[in-house]
């Protein structure tokens, strides 16, 4: 299945431009929900579209109270 036929009515397609923003903002360090929030995508649209690029995106830890 190509990327096309996965595409949804309504979801938006990567462009040139829209993978060179993620690349600069990855680059510049920033976490997947920064991007996410910063592109208006979601979170795993934009690891996924990382990952599929090559890029490595800054993970932080987060604890949780027990």
């Amino acid at each position: 299945m190509t990327d096309q036929e996965r595409a949804r009515v309504g979801t938006p397609t990567w462009t040139e431009a829209d993978d060179q923003r993620l690349r600069s903002l990855a680059q510049s360090g920033m976490t997947s929900r920064e991007i996410a929030g910063e592109i208006g995508r979601s979170i795993s649209t934009v690891q996924y579209r990382a990952k599929k690029l090559g890029l490595s995106l800054k993970q932080v830890m987060v604890r949780r109270r027990l």
